[in-house]
């Protein structure tokens, strides 16, 4: 699903969900916490299938490190937005403005 908007300059702009979710007012600190925890989900999904359809007797310690991996980034992004939430929050709260 694609929209069609004006940009400053008066081009025409195309934005799907994802970009006008990145441009939204949210607050930065969810985006980045969501989109942390699409990585870990996506870094897990090859791990999930080889479980499913592969060989009872594999070893796939290639997609065992990338799940690993891809989950300590999902964490410490999860970890950077919630402080960057925290941060929103507290300098929100005294009227001062965006983080």
């Amino acid at each position: 699903m694609q929209f069609r908007l004006l940009g400053e300059d008066g081009r025409l702009i195309r934005m799907n969900a994802l970009v006008r979710f990145l441009r939204s007012d949210t607050p930065t600190g969810l985006k980045i916490m969501l989109i942390s925890v699409i990585i870990a989900l996506i870094s897990m999904l090859p791990l999930f299938v080889y479980i499913l359809v592969g060989p009872a007797d594999g070893n796939p310690i290639g997609l065992g490190l990338l799940a690993f991996f891809g989950m300590f980034a999902g964490l410490l992004g999860c970890l950077i937005g919630m402080l960057w939430l925290v941060l929103y929050v507290i300098k929100n709260r005294r009227g001062t403005g965006r983080v």
